[in-house]
């Protein structure tokens, strides 16, 4: 059985790359290749957090998933009333679902890993590329979530 990530671990990941990649941006011993280098992963990490914000204001269902997704709280039966759920088990699984979507896009462990680790701008570029094919331009990921609409 596979490893089972944790959104809450990438976002963190994410988070922790962006601060490590500013910080040598900082630097004044870079060459001006590797302050390009840099320049372009704190882009392309900006982007990230940028769609990640745009999932959050597509509506009130995402913004609950998502933040359910990140470990914040826990599926209830009230809240899967608002939402348009009959209960708390039919939110989790679809909270499921879009946890599944995320993890093998937005959230992609190996794209991190990859964009945090690359030492030339073509490999960030081709990191870039993936996330404007399969994030960017992902319309399942801001589609309207479960029943309602809401």
């Amino acid at each position: 059985m596979g490893k089972r990530i944790t959104l809450k671990s990438e976002f963190q990941a994410l988070t922790t790359g962006y601060a490590e990649v500013l910080d040598k941006l900082k630097s004044s011993n870079l060459t001006n290749e590797e302050r390009m280098i840099n320049s372009v992963k704190l882009n392309v990490i900006k982007c990230i957090c940028d769609f990640i914000d745009c999932i959050r204001l597509r509506s009130e269902k995402h913004e609950v998933f998502l933040d359910l997704c990140l470990g914040f709280g826990n599926c209830t039966n009230a809240q899967a009333k608002r939402l348009g759920y009959s209960r708390a088990e039919s939110l989790r699984f679809a909270k499921s679902q879009f946890r599944m979507l995320l993890e093998d896009s937005v959230f992609n462990s190996e794209k991190f890993t990859s964009l945090i680790q690359s030492n030339s701008v073509n490999e960030v570029l081709e990191v870039l590329q993936w996330y404007q094919v399969c994030v960017f331009d992902n319309v399942e990921l801001l589609r309207p979530i479960g029943r309602g609409g809401k």
